[in-house]
C-alpha cells in the first residue's frame, strides 16, 4: 500500500509542478515514431529487407541505366528482325514472279509445286508428295504421247491408271499397318 500512496504523491506533485520542456516538438516525434516502430516492426523489417536497395542511390541509378539499356537492346533486336523479315518476304516476292513468268530452268514438277504454292484457292484439300509426283509423272507421260503421235489428249485412261495405282498404295498401308 506505501508503494500506492508514493505513486500519488509523485503524480500529485507532477500535477502541481509541471516540467519545462525545451523541445516539445523534438519529443512528441521522437514518442510518435517509437510507437510507430513497435507497431510496425515486423513489417518495416521485412519491407527494408526487399526494398532497401531503393534508399541507395548509386544502385538505384545503375539498375535504372541497366533497364534503360535492355529496352534499347530490346527495340534495335526487334527493328533488325522486321529489316530482316522484309527482305525475305521480297526476296519470296521476286521468285514467285520469276516462277510465274514461266522460268524456262525450271522443271514441270517444280512449275506445278510453285503453282499449287501461289495459287489464290483457299482450298482444304492436300495431296501427297508420292500421289503429286504420281500425278505429275502421268501428265508428262500423257504429254509427250500427245506430241508423238499428234492427237488430242486422253485423259480417261491416264485417271484410270493414277486411281489404280492410289488405291494399290492405299492397300499396301493399310495392310503393312494389319501387320502391325
Amino acid at each position: 500500500m506505501t508503494d500506492h500512496k508514493e505513486y500519488e504523491k509523485a503524480v500529485n506533485f507532477l500535477r502541481k509542478n509541471r516540467p519545462v520542456l525545451h523541445n516539445k516538438a523534438r519529443l512528441v516525434d521522437n514518442v510518435l515514431n517509437q510507437t510507430h516502430a513497435k507497431r510496425t516492426g515486423d513489417h518495416a523489417r521485412l519491407y527494408q529487407y526487399f526494398f532497401g536497395w531503393t534508399s541507395v542511390g548509386w544502385i538505384r541509378n545503375s539498375l535504372a541505366t541497366a533497364a534503360a539499356l535492355l529496352l534499347g537492346f530490346f527495340i534495335i533486336q526487334q527493328a533488325l528482325l522486321n529489316k530482316r523479315f522484309n527482305q525475305l518476304e521480297q526476296q519470296i516476292v521476286r521468285t514467285i514472279n520469276g516462277a510465274g513468268q514461266g522460268d524456262s530452268k525450271a522443271g514441270i514438277k517444280e512449275k506445278v509445286l510453285m503453282n499449287l504454292l501461289t495459287s489464290q484457292s483457299r482450298d482444304s484439300i492436300t495431296i501427297s508428295t508420292s500421289d503429286l509426283n504420281t500425278l505429275i509423272e502421268a501428265f508428262v507421260e500423257l504429254r509427250e504421247s500427245q506430241k508423238e503421235n499428234n492427237r488430242p489428249m486422253v485423259i480417261g485412261s491416264y485417271n484410270k491408271r493414277f486411281l489404280k495405282k492410289s488405291l494399290e498404295e492405299e492397300l499396301k498401308n493399310k495392310a503393312s499397318k494389319q501387320n502391325l
